[in-house]
C-alpha cells in the first residue's frame, strides 16, 4: 500500500518564508533587532520561543536558575539540569541562525540595567512587582520599548511598559506560571512589540490602552475576577488530534502538562523547511512523518504518557492505495474529544459531521478563533465559520501547499492555548461552555472577545 509520504514533496520554501508573505513585514530588520527577556519562568519562555521562531537576531535571556531548576519545561530536552537551561539549548537547535544567550542573575538588582542597554524589546515576565517597577522606570527614562506580563496557573496579563499604574493591580498573580495563559499572554507580548517597530499597516490598531486579561475561569475568559472554580483533572481522559501541525504541537504539549495522558495524533504530513518557524519540534524530522515525531517529543516530555501516532490521511471512506482512516475508525478510538488541528476545509467538515465533541482551532497571520463544539448544545463550526463555502472553494487549488498563506507562530500559539484551555474545562466537567467561539485579532483594539450564540443546530448527531 503507498504511504503518503512516498509522494514528492517541495523543500523550495524557507524558513521564514510564511511571515514574509505578510504585508508590512521585514524579515531582514526583525533579524537585525536584539530583545532582552526578563524572567525564565513558562512565560518567558513563551516569549523566548516565539522570537526564536521568528527569527530576531540577539536574544538575551534573563532568570535565576535557583527558581526554575525544580519546575517542569515545556520542551522536549532532558539534557539540562534547569528548566531555563533546557529552554535554551532546546531553542538554540531549532533555530542556529540567531544568538541566544541565557544570563543567571539577581532580578532585583538594580545592576540589571548594564545587560539591558543595547536591548531594542524589553520583556518582563516575572511575577515580581519590584522587578516590573524597576523595568518600567528604566524604559520610561531610556525610551525604549517595554512589555510586561505576568500569569499564574489559570489566568494572565499584560501591558504596555507605557503604562506602569497597572502593576499593583497585577500582583495578584501570584506562583507557578501556568502553561496556557504564558502561552497566549506570551504569543501577544511579542505581537505588542512587534507593533512597536514594525506594524502591518495603518490601521493595526497600536498600544494596548488598558490592562490586558486572559481568565479561563472567567465566563468571558478576558475579565480579571472568576467567575467558577475548578479541579482540572485530564488523566485517563481520551483525545484524538486530528493534524500535527502549527496547532496541534503546542496545543498537546500543554493538555500534556495540564495532565493529559491518552492522546491519539493523526496526521500524514511530514515537515517542510517552512513548517520551521511556526512548528519548532520538527527541527530535526525532515523526512519523518510528523504523528511520529511528535508523539516521540511529547514522550519525552511526559514519559509516561500514552501517545500513539497514526500515520493517515482523514477520509469519509477508504480510498485505494493510500493509508487512510475514517470516521468510523476514529471512533474506535473511544474519544472523549477530537481536537481538530487541520489545515484544510473539506477534512474540518468530515470532522464536523461526526457529532463528537470537538474543539477546533483556525488562524491568519493578524488572527486566531477557537470553538468547542457539542453536539446539542451548541453550533457546529460549519455553522461558525461556514466550512461548506470554504471547502468549495478549496476543491479549485490543487493543495494547500500550492497556495501558501502569509502565517506566523504568535497566532497559532495563541490559538493553541485557546483551544487547549476549553479542553480543559470540557474534560474536566467544569466551567461554562461558550455556544460560539473566542475571536483575538491583533488588528482589533481589545484584542479578544467572545463571541456569544443563542442558537445551536442539527448538523451533527446528538450525543446519546
Amino acid at each position: 500500500m503507498k504511504n503518503f509520504l512516498e509522494e514528492e514533496t517541495t523543500m523550495t520554501e524557507g524558513r521564514y518564508s510564511r511571515q514574509e508573505m505578510i504585508l508590512g513585514w521585514d524579515q531582514k530588520k526583525w533579524g537585525s533587532m536584539s530583545a532582552v527577556v526578563i524572567g525564565d519562568d513558562l512565560l518567558g519562555q513563551q516569549v523566548l520561543e516565539n522570537l526564536v521562531a521568528t527569527g530576531l537576531g540577539d536574544i538575551l535571556f534573563i532568570g535565576e536558575k535557583k527558581n526554575s531548576a525544580e519546575k517542569k519545561g515545556y520542551y522536549p530536552n532532558t539534557s539540562r539540569d534547569s528548566m531555563s537551561d533546557s529552554a535554551v539549548d532546546f531553542l538554540k537547535k531549532v533555530n542556529p541562525e540567531i544568538k541566544i544567550d541565557f544570563l543567571d542573575w539577581p532580578l532585583r538588582r538594580k545592576s540589571l540595567e548594564i545587560f539591558l542597554e543595547k536591548a531594542d524589546l524589553l520583556f518582563e515576565t516575572t511575577n515580581d512587582p519590584q522587578t516590573k517597577g524597576m523595568l518600567c522606570a528604566y524604559a520610561k527614562e531610556k525610551r525604549k520599548i517595554l512589555i510586561y506580563g505576568s500569569a499564574e496557573k489559570y489566568r494572565g496579563a499584560l501591558a504596555s511598559g507605557k503604562n506602569q499604574e497597572y502593576i499593583s493591580e497585577m500582583q495578584e498573580l501570584q506562583g507557578s506560571q501556568g502553561i496556557i495563559p504564558s502561552m497566549i499572554i506570551g504569543g501577544m507580548m511579542v505581537e505588542e512589540a512587534r507593533k512597536s517597530c514594525m506594524p502591518y499597516a495603518a490601521e493595526e490598531s497600536k498600544t494596548l490602552k488598558t490592562l490586558f486579561w486572559y481568565n479561563l475561569f472567567s465566563k468571558e475568559r478576558f475579565e480579571k475576577q472568576n467567575d467558577f472554580h475548578a479541579t482540572v483533572q485530564l488523566s485517563g481522559k481520551s483525545i484524538v488530534s486530528v493534524g500535527a501541525g502549527a496547532l496541534a504541537t503546542p496545543c498537546l504539549t500543554a493538555l500534556l502538562l495540564e495532565g493529559a495522558d491518552d492522546i491519539h495524533i493523526i496526521d500524514y504530513d511530514i515537515p517542510s523547511t517552512s513548517n520551521l518557524s511556526r512548528q519548532i519540534f520538527y527541527y530535526d524530522a525532515q523526512g519523518r512523518p510528523k504523528a511520529l515525531v511528535l508523539s516521540e517529543k511529547l514522550g519525552v516530555i511526559r514519559p509516561k504518557a500514552k501517545i500513539r501516532a497514526l500515520n493517515a490521511k482523514l477520509v469519509e471512506e477508504k480510498e485505494e492505495g493510500y493509508e487512510c482512516i475514517t470516521p468510523e475508525q476514529i471512533k474506535g478510538l473511544s474519544p472523549e474529544l477530537i481536537v481538530s488541528c487541520l489545515d484544510n476545509f473539506e477534512a474540518r467538515l468530515i470532522l464536523n459531521k461526526m457529532g463528537m465533541p470537538l474543539v477546533h482551532g483556525g488562524t491568519s497571520f493578524r488572527s486566531a478563533k477557537s470553538s468547542l463544539s457539542i453536539p446539542g448544545k451548541t453550533l457546529c463550526p460549519d455553522c461558525l465559520f461556514g466550512f461548506s463555502l470554504f471547502a468549495a472553494e478549496e476543491k479549485k487549488r490543487d493543495s494547500c501547499d500550492a497556495v501558501p498563506e502569509p502565517s506566523i507562530i504568535s497566532t497559532s500559539k495563541i490559538c493553541a492555548a485557546l483551544m487547549a484551555g476549553e479542553a480543559v474545562l470540557y474534560l474536566s466537567g467544569a466551567g461554562e461552555h461558550i455556544n460560539g467561539y473566542i475571536a483575538y485579532d491583533v488588528f482589533e483594539a481589545s484584542r479578544a472577545q467572545v463571541i456569544k450564540k443563542t442558537n445551536i443546530c442539527n448538523h451533527t448527531e446528538k450525543e446519546k
